[in-house]
């Protein structure tokens, strides 16, 4: 038995380490070195002591995936990974919030499934309690035998395995159903060897996509935030959202006949750890009321717009109705006289602008000294130099103010100070400021 590597090709070499790590013998074991809480490689120290050198690496790799996986899955103690599927996988609470969205008496094929991480949503809908019949079904299509597996065993601890099915093939040679079902599918994005953003290059193809799109009541397509969809798929029964989970945006969707509220062709949606939700909807007639020119001034307020809201271009729809200028290029932050958003939001961070001081090393040294500030994040757009690069100089004023243990007359002891550094249509300015924390 070979360690399972995610290079390897499709053969039954694979399948029978994924036959024996589904084995309560070594599930047991996996789960009882995760639960360890002594270092990584005492760990696996202590699985190379319980199985052969084979078995120990595959056990070992899936106690170091699972570690990883944390972030993403409540239940990673329990599931399956491989390193390549994992990257690709929807985090629960992303994935939560897209089966939220289709109707839980709709079928659902999740075309393209990976390790399941949409499938397990999916197969943990429920009806409205007035309802008298189940959640409908789950179908789960891949061509890789291995991602199948993977899918239906991580479906299965999660509690979805009475509604879902696995189902080894390519969505080309798939049959539909007569009757009115939904689909979810995430093309391959690295078909020729390495990540890509272009629609054309997507595995199943564009064809592919658009006799699919012919033959549901409803779908979802998967893609990176940088994909651009063409002109012919824009039709009005299509609504693109990008999502965003943990500082990043993470995907976006092009929805065919999903219910919208509004005639809005884009949203934003910012998904919390806890699986709250907030959606910014594209006004259009924000991009008219929203000045595109740069301000030349800062004003009490900037706002660092959420990454989501940035990739779907939404920035005017953020500022127009608070009245905000744009302090960077392409709306990368905001700026305005008061917060527009409650402190809680998380469609962008909030800073309450202190000081204005010109971009020059000296005088930031000396600033930040006279100030008494320990402790500074660096963030930047329209400029070369990175946070770090900005950083480095004022790393020993900051280090001799923590042993000098002089009060600030801004900032508390504990607090971080944000320096923003931004070029303005005057020149490039750096902003001390704070951060507005939610109360916890």
């Amino acid at each position: 038995m070979a360690a399972w590597r995610d290079e390897d090709s499709v053969t039954t070499e694979p399948m029978d380490d994924l036959s024996w790590l589904t084995g309560e013998e070594v599930l047991t074991l996996i789960a009882a070195a995760c639960r360890d809480s002594r270092p990584l490689h005492q760990r696996l120290q202590w699985l190379r002591t319980k199985l052969p050198p084979d078995q120990a690496a595959l056990a070992s790799q899936q106690v170091e995936l699972r570690q990883r996986a944390a972030a993403k899955f409540p239940a990673a103690d329990r599931m399956l990974f491989t390193g390549k599927l994992l990257e690709q996988a929807t985090d629960t609470a992303i994935a939560s919030y897209k089966a939220s969205c289709f109707p839980s008496d709709l079928p659902i094929f999740d075309l393209c499934c990976g390790l399941g991480g949409d499938s397990i949503a999916f197969s943990l809908r429920s009806l409205d309690a007035n309802c008298e019949r189940e959640a409908a079904s789950v179908v789960g299509v891949d061509c890789d035998p291995a991602a199948v597996a993977l899918a239906t065993h991580n479906v299965t601890i999660c509690g979805g395995g009475d509604r879902f099915s696995g189902r080894v093939g390519a969505v080309e040679e798939q049959a539909w159903p007569v009757s009115p079902f939904a689909a979810h599918i995430d093309p391959d994005r690295r078909a020729e060897g390495r990540r890509t953003s272009a629609w054309e290059l997507l595995q199943p193809g564009p064809e592919t996509l658009e006799k699919l799109r012919s033959a549901v009541a409803m779908m979802a397509v998967k893609l990176a935030p940088a994909t651009e969809v063409p002109a012919n798929w824009l039709s009005n029964s299509v609504h693109r959202e990008w999502i965003g989970s943990r500082g990043e945006c993470r995907q976006q969707l092009v929805w065919v006949e999903r219910p919208q509220p509004d005639s809005a062709r884009r949203s934003a949606t910012v998904v919390g750890d806890r699986g709250q939700t907030e959606c910014l909807r594209e006004v259009p007639a924000a991009e008219a009321d929203y000045s595109a020119s740069l301000a030349d001034q800062l004003g009490d307020w900037l706002i660092e717009p959420h990454a989501a809201v940035l990739a779907a271009d939404l920035a005017a729809s953020l500022a127009a109705p608070w009245g905000l200028r744009a302090a960077a290029a392409h709306g990368g932050y905001l700026t305005g006289a008061k917060p527009p958003l409650p402190p809680s939001s998380e469609l962008g961070a909030q800073f309450e602008v202190l000081e204005v001081l010109r971009f020059d090393r000296r005088s930031l040294k000396q600033r930040v000294r006279e100030l008494n500030i320990r402790r500074l994040e660096v963030k930047r757009r329209g400029i070369r130099e990175t946070p770090d690069e900005i950083l480095k100089p004022l790393e020993r004023v900051l280090q001799e103010n923590r042993r000098r243990d002089a009060a600030s007359p801004l900032f508390a002891p504990d607090e971080v100070a944000t320096l923003v550094v931004t070029r303005l249509s005057a020149g490039v300015v750096a902003a001390l400021c704070r951060r507005l924390r939610a109360a916890n």
